[in-house]
């Protein structure tokens, strides 16, 4: 603002060879250094780093073309820099300043206060057209008509101020639009309006007689107006980033207070599973399977230890399993012997009943002979009987025949 102040007075210096506002431009001069020194104190604080590259860019090259500043204003005091010249010289370096502002937009991912950006942006463009505004007919109103420069300047800026101003139609609120209708009005800005209207009619080369200080006054007064409305505009952007960052304060704490429950009820889950864990293993994770391995391996020797009144527990069941499992194998291991002895037993019987069988078969050879031996004498003597008793047969029949015979 102070910077686009200057730009206007400097206009009307040289326009007037250096006999208007000779006074009034070394104080302005003061009010755009002390703006520009809390800027670059400003800039000094920040971190780089956190900002996006394009937005560090149009910043760096805004700040190079402020160091000019010096140069152009030395010229100027010299009067060997042309009105156009120097008056272009403040455009080009206000125009990056805003391109800052516009770069600087893309960091905002709300909706909302991306509108509000660009709403905002839109009218310090149309503003800081009103500005050049300001410079250019200060100049044509000191040498009382256009030159073709500085009416080629005049009409490119009155088209920009239009477009400008219809973009921040176009995205502003409807209070932000009610806003500006009820700031930027007055006797301030109908004179202004009526000046500019003059101006526009002398486009021709005709004489304008305007009193260039009097126009500086009135449009400058209609620009401060314009800055009110501005700054309103500013103050929406950061109230509306302000809640955004609010809000995100807010879910911040609440995402760490609900992380810090989730790690405590975590915690405390965590603690309560293992300590039912423990509790059902009856003790640690590794007595517990250093015992299971043990009894394994056939190590029914191993002591499980258990607490007091433990019943339920892995361990507790162990033990038990590995007293009947000692007792099984005693029991195992006595019907073994039990078996061993019948085995002996059964083993000696037998030998005693295969001596018997032995003996007895030998009896029954030798009983099985003697009867042999009676057998065939005594068919031996049947056989001689049966022959004795034939050959008397036939000697009885041979008898019977010859008594038959002599019977005759």
């Amino acid at each position: 603002h102070e910077m686009q102040k200057e730009r206007g007075m400097t206009g009307g210096f040289l326009g007037s060879k250096g006999e208007k506002f000779k006074g009034e431009l070394p104080a302005q001069r003061k009010d755009t250094d002390q703006r520009l020194a809390t800027l670059q104190e400003a800039l000094r604080s920040i971190d780089r780093s956190a900002y996006p590259a394009e937005v560090m860019q149009a910043l760096d090259t805004a700040m190079k073309a402020v160091k000019e500043l010096p140069g152009i204003r030395g010229g100027v005091d010299r009067l060997d820099i042309s009105g156009p010249k120097a008056i272009g010289y403040f455009t080009d370096t206000i125009e990056l300043l805003l391109g800052v502002g516009r770069q600087a937009k893309m960091l905002a991912s709300d909706e909302g206060l991306a509108r509000l950006f660009v709403t905002y942006s839109n009218f310090s463009l149309a503003k800081e057209r009103v500005g050049v505004e300001r410079a250019v007919l200060t100049n044509v109103f000191v040498i009382d008509k256009f030159n073709p420069e500085l009416l080629a300047r005049f009409l490119r800026n009155a088209s920009s101020q239009d477009v400008y101003m219809h973009e921040f139609e176009a995205t502003a609120m409807a209070s932000q639009i009610e806003l500006y209708k009820k700031t930027v009005v007055g006797r301030e800005v109908e004179e202004s309006a009526r000046m500019k209207k003059i101006a526009q009619d002398g486009i021709d080369g005709r004489r304008l007689g305007v009193d260039a200080g009097h126009w500086f006054a009135m449009i400058t007064a209609k620009i401060n107006l314009l800055k009110v409305v501005e700054g309103k505009l500013a103050d929406d952007v950061i109230h509306a980033a302000a809640q955004i960052r609010t809000g995100a304060q807010r879910s911040l704490y609440l995402f760490l207070v609900l992380g810090l429950v989730a790690l405590i009820a975590t915690g405390l889950l965590a603690y309560f599973m293992i300590r039912n864990i423990l509790r059902q293993l009856g003790g640690e994770p590794a007595y517990a399977a250093d015992i299971a391995n043990q009894i394994a391996n056939g190590d029914l020797t191993a002591r499980v230890l258990v607490r007091d009144g433990d019943t339920t527990s892995l361990l507790a069941s162990m033990k038990t399993m590995s007293e009947k499992l000692v007792a099984i194998v005693a029991d195992v291991r006595g019907g073994s012997e039990q078996v061993g002895t019948a085995s002996k037993q059964i083993s000696e019987g037998n030998t005693n009943l295969s001596q018997r069988t032995q003996e007895q078969a030998s009896a029954l050879e030798e009983t099985a002979s003697s009867m042999e031996e009676q057998i065939g004498t005594a068919s031996k003597q049947i056989a001689e009987g049966n022959t004795n008793l034939s050959q008397r047969t036939q000697e009885q029949a041979s008898a019977l025949e010859e008594t038959a015979s002599s019977m005759e």
